[in-house]
């Protein structure tokens, strides 16, 4: 679509010519006409939301303002109004001259038509404007589940990552208890041997503790015979042990004795104890009260109670 200065151009650079030439008027006038319907066809194109928003969202990633949009597409066509109404303004004053002109139709009706089909245009694009809204929010809705699928997807192939890691840190644990298994084999066959070994020994041990085990059971035979000549000499001790019991018997029975008269003897030492405490501490408080009535009669002057 050509720009408003270029129109104007041509507007300035065919007004020349027209005076002279009808028909040249009227093509410019069909010219002026196609004009202001590829401008409403160009508004229409701006305004849609799948050519012109969307794009513009993918390739930037920032929404435009449909303020902007509708204030560029209405100030283009306000632009080419302005220059076809003052062509058919001036087509008109013509128009007097060239009465013999195959068009009856005034053009300023031309206008009036274009600027009712403009009016419809412009309520068709508010409707598609509020089509591309509830389209807007199912592909902010869209965009934002695709965000949360894309971060899904990532968290996946992070613990994707790590299950990985995971898994060869798994198959390099498992080569090692391989290997320390085959020397763990190794080891064993190693020490089998020795116990195979140590076995035999213990055998050849064992028949010279048979050997040896005769000869203590020769041994203890000749023990047996010493065992009972120390069990006689036993039964002579314990005859001598029961006389010196019924000496010790006697003995205690004496202790008894002694030990009765020693507490009878502590008896009569504690009552003579206790006699003599109560007697010194009679003594004792009679001392003291007569200390006291003496000072009290000296310093006091105080006549000692009649007893």
């Amino acid at each position: 679509m050509r720009a408003p200065q270029e129109r104007a151009a041509e507007v300035l650079t065919v007004s020349s010519d027209i005076e002279k030439d009808p028909v040249a008027l009227e093509e410019v006038a069909a010219k002026a006409v196609e004009d202001v319907k590829a401008a409403e066809c160009g508004s229409q194109k701006v305004a849609s939301p799948r050519t012109s928003t969307k794009t513009v969202i993918l390739e930037t990633g920032e929404e435009p303002s449909e303020e902007e949009a509708q204030s560029q597409v209405l100030g283009a066509a306000d632009v080419l109004c302005v220059q076809v109404l003052l062509l058919l303004q001036y087509l008109n004053r013509k128009q007097e001259k060239y009465a013999d002109a195959s068009t009856n139709v005034s053009y300023v009706e031309i206008v009036r038509n274009q600027t009712r089909t403009k009016v419809v245009m412009t309520a068709e694009v508010a409707a598609k404007e509020c089509k591309t809204q509830t389209t807007e929010a199912r592909y902010q809705a869209l965009h934002k589940r695709l965000t949360e699928e894309v971060e899904k997807r990532r968290h996946s192939r992070e613990v994707c990552e790590g299950l990985r890691e995971d898994v060869e840190r798994a198959k390099c644990a498992s080569v090692d208890l391989l290997k320390r298994l085959e020397a763990c084999r190794t080891t064993y066959d190693a020490k089998s041997l020795k116990v195979d070994e140590l076995l035999a020994i213990t055998e050849k041990k064992e028949q010279e503790y048979q050997i040896e085990l005769a000869v203590r059971a020769k041994k203890l035979t000749e023990y047996k015979v010493a065992r009972i000549s120390d069990l006689e000499l036993i039964q002579k001790l314990e005859a001598q042990c029961n006389e010196l019991r019924t000496q010790r018997s006697q003995a205690e029975e004496q202790l008894c004795k002694v030990e009765t008269r020693l507490t009878q003897a502590k008896r009569k030492n504690r009552q003579l104890f206790e006699e003599t405490r109560d007697a010194l501490t009679a003594i004792v408080e009679r001392c003291l009260r007569g200390c006291v009535q003496i000072l009290g009669v000296y310093f006091l002057g105080i006549s000692p109670p009649e007893s």
